[in-house]
């Protein structure tokens, strides 16, 4: 039988119930052909292996229980774990992961299917933002706590720390918590990784900053100990990382599996589960060292507000997983306008935010004040098909006739759209559908009266340019040909 605590081996693979795991949480992309050879041996599969094999045995998997993802990110446990437990709260920094976005995406927060492409309980994943080293629960909440390959990224032991103490504080008594992190195998005697958003965890550091710092029990003895055959799989993470951004097919996967060890400027590392419970008649108290400072609190509550901040006024419609689509807008007005543009400034200055969201802000367009100009010089805006979209407030008076011009600075490429405006109740929407050649210096957005006119400007919308779309404009062009 395996240990629950134990570095990650090849031989582990041929264990029936890691198996078995393996194949009931990756059905979706079991494919018989590799399924049986070692070659595709993957620590993740290991990790997420491990947990709920950790939580299965120890009878915290039940209609009634409630399970807690730390780190959670898109992680497939959080949606597996759905057809087993109660309720699966997957928390995570979804609202601002800034570098992590591609992991956590903001859109997690409103549509979970969207990132998983199998089976699963919709209704029990709970997926929140909050940041693990202050987790607002209560004491004793949870019946089992998961975190796989995230801990390693807080940036410092300190914050390990912070992070064990509020998963101890928040499992009930006689609850299970499995942690997956990165081993350090050798590598520099005091060595804790070559990036601080990457540490490698000796058995002292797992003991400290883990195991003492949850104020929770080991399952069993700890297993540190690494076959020959393990060892012998060891490859350089750089060449690993080519060899699965090249990979296309999966005939090809042999080449870049298995994934147990790898080695990068010194270090020689690898995955480790630990298998921690929270006793019965436990006592809080001797971990108090690892609690949040009150510092740490005030910095997380300063990142919170600043995260509400960005998306206050924002009603998000299309999120996107990748940071291609998290392209940031930055309008200006231009100093010449003079005073007349300062009633527009304050709405301005409100414009920023991503690619995808909906702008919010009214602005009466006058003879007076007849020129908004929008920048966007953003790195990220890439040549594509764009729809632009601007939205009157509906219920309002609403007349005149202005144009909006779109212009690719790289290319200076232009479209032109006029609009003649009328009073509804429903709001009036513009659409401008553009295909931009634009290598990376952004648009530069007019919206400039041709008469005189007044409206409020309910909502400017920018987002890449869909299916639906590409048929709307079909249509219009059938109709408009006859």
């Amino acid at each position: 039988m395996l240990d629950y605590s134990k570095i990650c081996q090849i031989e582990d693979f041929d264990d029936p119930e890691i198996k078995r795991i393996i194949k009931d949480v990756f059905s979706h992309e079991f494919d018989p052909q590799f399924e049986d050879d070692e070659t595709v041996a993957d620590s993740k599969r290991w990790e997420i292996a491990m947990a709920i094999r950790t939580l299965e045995d120890h009878d915290v998997l039940n209609r009634n229980s409630d399970i807690l993802g730390v780190g959670a990110g898109l992680e497939t446990t959080s949606y597996y774990l759905t057809k087993r437990a109660g309720r699966v709260f997957a928390t995570d920094i979804y609202a601002d992961a800034g570098d992590w976005s591609y992991g956590a995406p903001l859109g997690m927060l409103l549509d979970t299917s969207r990132y998983y492409q199998s089976d699963y309980e919709k209704n029990r994943l709970l997926p929140m933002h909050m940041d693990a080293r202050r987790m607002h629960f209560p004491d004793e909440s949870f019946d089992g706590i998961y975190s796989s390959g995230s801990i390693e990224h807080l940036g410092s032991l300190e914050y390990v720390a912070n992070c064990s103490h509020e998963m101890g504080r928040v499992l009930k008594k006689g609850g299970i918590l499995t942690v997956a992190t990165e081993y350090k195998i050798s590598g520099p005697h005091d060595g804790i990784g070559w990036d601080p958003f990457v540490i490698l965890f000796s058995p002292k550091l797992l003991s400290k900053y883990i195991v003492e710092a949850s104020g929770l029990k080991l399952i069993g003895q700890p297993n540190y100990e690494m076959s020959d055959k393990t060892a012998t799989l060891s490859q350089p993470l750089l060449d690993f990382l080519h060899k699965v951004d090249r990979t296309e097919t999966k005939i090809l996967r042999s080449e870049a599996y298995p994934n147990l060890v790898l080695s990068h400027e010194g270090y020689v590392f690898g995955s480790v589960h630990m298998a921690l419970y929270k006793p019965k008649d436990y006592v809080a108290g001797s971990n108090k060292w690892a609690e949040p400072s009150d510092t740490l609190l005030k910095t997380i509550t300063e990142h919170n507000n600043t995260s509400i901040e960005k998306l206050i006024g924002s009603r998000v419609k299309e999120i996107q997983p990748t940071a291609s689509d998290t392209v940031e807008v930055a309008p200006s007005l231009p100093k010449e306008y003079g005073e007349s543009s300062e009633v527009l400034e304050k709405i301005i200055n409100r414009l920023s935010g991503f690619i995808g969201k909906t702008y919010r802000f009214e602005a009466p367009i006058s003879a007076d004040e007849n020129l908004v100009v929008f920048n966007q010089n953003y790195r990220s805006l890439n040549s594509k098909d764009y729809m632009f979209k601007l939205k009157l407030k509906g219920g309002i008076e609403a007349r005149g006739e202005f144009q909006i011009d779109i212009i690719a600075n790289s290319s200076n490429q232009t479209i032109t759209r006029k609009a003649e405006l009328r009073k509804t109740m429903l709001g009036q929407t513009i659409r401008m559908r553009a295909p931009l050649i634009s290598n990376g210096d952004g648009v530069t957005i007019k919206v400039q009266s041709l008469t005189e006119v007044k409206c409020d400007i309910d909502f400017i919308k920018i987002r890449s340019t869909s299916i639906v779309d590409r048929i709307r404009s079909k249509i219009r062009r059938v109709l408009t040909s006859k």
